[in-house]
C-alpha cells in the first residue's frame, strides 16, 4: 500500500513540476492533403446525390470505364494512394456489396435492354499520411435520347426521317436516323412522311407511373406516337388522331397552355383545311361537339387556349369562336379516346364597330394567337396577331371576357342554338358578346415570308415576340416596337422552323424554356442550332451556341421540317445536362 501511495506522489510531483512552454512546430504544409476528387466522365449533382450516367447499351454488352481525378495539395500522381470501392447493388431483392481495389479507375459492365444503378462510396488513402477521402457516387444506365432534340428531316414525302442529337456529359451524339440507331434490321422507317413532331410528359395516375410521349403528324392524315426513350409504339394507330381516311386531318400547327405536373396542361392541333381537334394533357385529340351541323362551318387559322376556353379566328366567316373546356377526363391515358367533346364551337359575337376601320379585322389573316400567363394564367387575355393581306402591316389585338364566358356550363345549353354564321359583330340568336376587342398595329415587326416561326413564350419579364426572318432570329419587344436580334444563322442558311424546349408553365420542367431549337436549310441541306436566353430574353452567354448538320459518320442532314425537345417529366431533379 505504501508503495502505491509512493507511486501517486511521484507522478504529481512530475506534473507540477512540468511547465508547457506553449510553443509547437506543427508542418501542414508538409502534408499532402486530398482537396478535391472529381471523375470522367464528369459526375453532376442529381437529387440523389453525384450522379454519373452511362447510355444503355443498344445492341450488346459494353464496359464502361470511370477514371478519378484528384486535386493533391501536394503530389501529382497516384503513387503512393490506395483506391478502394465499395459497390452496392440489389440483386433478387437483396443489397450486395461489392469490394474493388484499382489505380483510380473502375471497369462497370452494362447488359443489353437491361438497367442498372449501383451506389458506390470511393475511399482514397494516402499511405504517407494515412489521410482518407471519402466520396459517395451513383452509377446508373441512362435510356437511349433521354433529354434529347429530335428533329423530322427530307426534301420530300416519302424519305423524311427522324434525327436526334443528344447531349451525354460535354460529347454531342448526333444521329441523322434515330429509329434505324434502335432498330437496324427492320427496313421500314414510319417517320417517312412526317410534317410534325408533338410531345407530352405526364404522370399517369392510373399506373402511378411516368409517361413520356412523342408523336408523328403524317402527310396523310394519320399519326404515330412512341415512347422517345427508345421508340417504341405506344398505343393504337388511331390514339393521336380519330381515323379518318375520306377526310384526313393534316397537321398545320399544335398549341399548348398550362402546366403539365398537375395535369392542367390543354391542347389545341389546326390542320391544314383550318378544323380543330382538342386534348388534354395526353395527346389523343378530338373534334368538338356538333362537328356536322352545317351552321359550324369554319376555317380556324390561330388558336389559343386560356383557363376558361379555347378561342380561334374563323377565317371563313371573320369572327372569333369559342369553345368550353370540357371537364369530362379520364384519368387512365388508355382510355383517353373514350373521352369527347361535350360542348359545340360558339360564337363570340365580338363587335368590331368601335375599332377603327383601319384595324377592323375583318379580311385580315390571323396568323397567331397567345395568351401572356407568366404571372396569372387564369386572368390572361387572348392576344391574335394578324397580317393585312395587302400591305406588309400586323395588327396586335386584345380579347378581354365581358363575363358571360364565365358562366360555364350553365351558358353551354343558353348559348347551343345561337347562330354561329354571322359575321364580327352582327347579332343572331343569343348575341351578347364574350369578349370586347381592341388593337393596334405593331411598328416595325417585319417576320418575313415565313409566318410560322412566329412565337411567344411566358418565360420571359417582358412581352416579346419572336420571329424568324431570312437567317436571323429576332426578339420584337410588343409595347415599345423595337426588335434585336438574338441570332444569326452561318452564311447560306435560312431559318425553317423554331421552338422553345418547353412551352410549361410548371414546376418540373426547370429551365427548358429558356432555350431555343432553330432549324436551317440550305438548298437541300438541313442543320439544327440551340441557342440559350436569360429571363430578359437576353442571349445567355454562358450557354455556347451549338450547331451540327451531320452525324458522327459524316452523313448531312436534309431540309428541316420541325424539331422536338423530349424530356423526362421530373426534368428539375436533374441537371439540365
Amino acid at each position: 500500500m505504501k508503495k502505491i501511495l509512493f507511486g501517486i506522489c511521484l507522478s504529481f510531483l512530475f506534473f507540477a513540476c512540468y511547465e508547457d512552454k506553449g510553443s509547437y512546430d506543427y508542418h501542414f504544409d508538409d502534408i499532402n492533403q486530398i482537396e478535391k476528387v472529381s471523375f470522367i466522365p464528369e459526375a453532376f449533382q442529381a437529387i440523389g446525390g453525384l450522379t454519373i450516367e452511362f447510355q444503355q447499351p443498344l445492341s450488346e454488352n459494353k464496359t464502361e470505364r470511370i477514371e478519378v481525378k484528384l486535386e493533391q495539395s501536394l503530389n501529382h500522381s497516384f503513387e503512393h494512394l490506395d483506391f478502394l470501392w465499395r459497390i452496392f447493388r440489389q440483386k433478387e431483392g437483396k443489397t450486395v456489396v461489392d469490394t474493388v481495389r484499382t489505380k483510380g479507375y473502375l471497369d462497370i459492365e452494362f447488359l443489353v435492354g437491361k438497367e442498372a444503378q449501383y451506389s458506390i462510396v470511393l475511399e482514397v488513402k494516402d499511405q504517407t499520411t494515412t489521410l482518407t477521402k471519402y466520396t459517395k457516387l451513383i452509377v446508373k444506365t441512362r435510356p437511349v435520347f433521354k433529354n434529347s432534340l429530335f428533329l423530322l428531316h427530307g426534301s420530300q414525302s416519302g424519305s423524311v426521317k427522324l434525327g436526334n442529337v443528344e447531349i451525354i456529359g460535354d460529347k454531342a451524339h448526333v444521329r441523322t436516323d434515330a429509329f434505324h440507331t434502335i432498330y437496324p434490321h427492320i427496313e421500314t422507317n414510319p417517320f417517312s412522311n412526317g410534317v410534325g413532331l408533338g410531345y407530352s410528359a405526364y404522370l399517369d395516375l392510373y399506373k402511378i407511373k411516368n409517361s413520356h410521349n412523342l408523336c408523328v403528324f403524317n402527310m396523310d392524315g394519320t399519326s404515330g406516337i412512341y415512347d422517345p426513350f427508345g421508340l417504341k409504339n405506344k398505343f393504337h394507330p388511331g390514339y393521336v388522331l380519330p381515323l379518318d381516311q375520306e377526310n384526313p386531318f393534316v397537321y398545320h400547327s399544335l398549341v399548348n397552355t398550362g402546366d403539365a405536373s398537375n395535369l392542367t396542361d390543354y391542347k389545341c392541333l389546326i390542320s391544314r383545311d383550318g378544323r380543330f381537334y382538342v386534348a388534354r394533357s395526353f395527346l389523343c385529340f378530338y373534334p368538338p361537339a356538333y362537328v356536322d351541323d352545317p351552321q359550324t362551318d369554319y376555317k380556324v387559322t390561330a388558336a389559343t387556349i386560356t383557363d376558361n376556353n379555347y378561342v380561334f379566328w374563323d377565317e371563313l366567316h371573320n369572327r372569333f369562336l369559342y369553345l368550353l373546356k370540357n371537364d369530362a377526363y379520364t384519368w387512365n391515358e388508355l382510355n383517353a379516346r373514350d373521352v369527347q367533346m361535350n360542348n359545340p364551337v360558339l360564337n363570340a359575337h365580338v363587335d368590331f364597330s368601335g375599332l377603327p376601320s383601319r384595324l377592323n379585322p375583318v379580311g385580315k389573316q390571323a396568323v397567331y394567337a397567345y395568351i401572356r400567363y407568366r404571372e396569372n394564367y387564369r386572368e390572361a387575355h387572348p392576344l391574335f396577331l394578324f397580317k393585312d393581306k395587302t400591305e406588309e402591316k400586323f395588327y396586335l389585338y386584345e380579347l378581354t371576357p365581358t363575363g358571360s364566358d364565365k358562366d360555364d356550363k350553365k351558358s353551354v345549353a343558353k348559348t347551343r342554338g345561337a347562330d354561329k354564321g354571322d359575321k364580327g359583330g352582327e347579332q343572331g340568336g343569343d348575341n351578347e358578346p364574350a369578349f370586347t376587342i381592341t388593337g393596334k398595329e405593331l411598328k416595325n415587326f417585319r417576320p418575313g415570308k415565313n409566318l410560322s416561326t412566329i412565337m411567344y413564350n411566358m418565360w420571359f419579364t417582358t412581352n416579346f415576340l419572336f420571329y424568324a426572318e431570312g437567317g436571323n432570329v429576332y426578339r420584337y419587344n410588343t409595347e415599345g416596337g423595337n426588335r434585336s436580334t438574338i441570332y444569326s444563322a452561318p452564311e447560306g442558311y435560312t431559318i425553317s422552323v423554331m421552338k422553345f424546349r418547353s412551352a410549361d408553365s410548371g414546376s418540373l420542367v426547370d429551365d427548358l424554356g429558356l432555350y431555343l431549337s432553330i432549324g436551317l436549310n440550305k438548298g437541300d441541306e438541313g442543320a439544327i442550332a440551340e441557342i440559350k436566353l436569360t429571363t430578359s430574353a437576353d442571349v445567355d452567354k454562358t450557354y455556347p451556341a451549338t450547331f451540327y448538320n451531320k452525324d458522327e459518320q459524316g452523313v448531312k442532314f436534309g431540309n428541316i421540317r420541325d424539331v422536338q425537345f423530349a424530356h423526362i417529366y421530373t426534368y428539375k431533379t436533374i441537371n439540365t445536362k
